[in-house]
């Protein structure tokens, strides 16, 4: 029912596997393992926030890990997996973890409260299995590839922080944004790489470049790039669409020469410093209420065609656009 870590405990790289029909509990100090199985107990980190339990080696659970307050590190540079029907409850812990497989078929859980959870290397969720819990506060932090994947992803609600430093997001079938915000600040290209993707709201930070490739793109509410010398968002074919606020700073950009994407801005255009790419030979609606020309845009040599059921004003500088089109309804002031 309970394991106290001697004072001297050495794993000698072997596995200690947890397999009582009930629950056993890390009772004392913090404690390092190589690899562990939990198969099919239920294995609880001391309730003391002081405690840290650490795995080096591979860490699989089919049966239940719960981390309450505790810092738990698993697996160095190893693979995390949860199997079919197994569950790691993060409970309010420090979490990081390298590698993490959730599922395989039919289930497989990770559920969230509040704390960070770090995941550093690539991350997938199989059909049936989910990580995270709706309307929670924590902190997400994914290091590496969002495999593709037919399971269920629940962002942190908007209280909460999500960044993104991987070098592709494959959107899993399920993708549940949770009126938050998704950071991406990858220090170079992070792809879309499968599936249109609804977010809520977008940030691409400084260094960061966001690469839409084919694939439909909303963000339901604002859209961020950069904040003072860099921040892009490359475009290809497919519908991009920012119903919120599209804010390009300084040094940063949005679209890509040549290119023809269709482009559905909904919100305000904000009053910014970087450049506008429209595009070439298809689609750019504007419904939002401010048109504030960016210090650069690019008209491609498109139509760009208001629609909104009232009054567009343009609201900063002198404007160079190529073709005009004032729908049914609309006004541009």
């Amino acid at each position: 029912a309970t394991w106290n870590t001697p004072t001297t405990f050495t794993h000698s790289g072997g596995t200690v596997t947890f397999d009582r029909a009930g629950t056993t509990t890390l009772g004392n100090a913090s404690t390092q393992f190589d690899a562990i199985t939990i198969n099919p107990a239920t294995l609880n980190t001391s309730a003391a926030s002081s405690f840290s339990l650490t795995t080096e080696g591979a860490t699989s659970v089919t049966g239940t890990l719960t981390c309450n307050a505790s810092t738990v590190a698993l697996s160095g540079e190893n693979a995390t997996t949860v199997n079919n029907g197994g569950l790691i409850s993060m409970m309010t812990s420090t979490f990081t973890c390298y590698t993490l497989t959730v599922g395989g078929g039919a289930s497989g859980s990770v559920t969230t409260s509040t704390g960070t959870k770090t995941v550093n290397g690539l991350i997938t969720i199989n059909a049936g299995a989910s990580f995270g819990t709706a309307a929670t506060t924590y902190t997400l932090d994914l290091n590496g590839t969002l495999a593709t994947s037919a399971g269920t992803l629940i962002a942190p609600q908007a209280a909460g922080t999500f960044t993104f430093s991987g070098a592709t997001w494959n959107t899993p079938t399920t993708f549940t944004h949770s009126s938050g915000t998704v950071t991406f600040d990858c220090a170079g290209t992070t792809t879309l790489g499968n599936n249109s993707t609804s977010f809520n709201v977008v940030t691409i930070n400084n260094g960061a470049t966001l690469a839409s490739s084919t694939y439909n793109f909303t963000a339901s509410g604002s859209m961020t790039l950069g904040s003072g010398t860099s921040g892009t968002f490359t475009t290809s074919t497919g519908t991009k669409r920012v119903d919120g606020t599209l804010t390009i700073n300084a040094g940063a950009s949005f679209g890509m020469a040549a290119t023809a994407y269709t482009l559905d801005l909904n919100g305000t255009l904000a009053a910014s410093a970087g450049t506008l790419i429209a595009p070439n030979g298809s689609t750019f609606t504007f419904s939002g209420a401010t048109w504030n020309t960016p210090t650069t845009f690019t008209h491609s040599s498109g139509t760009v065609t208001y629609d909104l059921a009232g009054t567009t004003t343009l609201g900063n500088n002198s404007t160079s656009f190529n073709v005009v089109t004032i729908n049914n309804g609309a006004t541009l002031a």
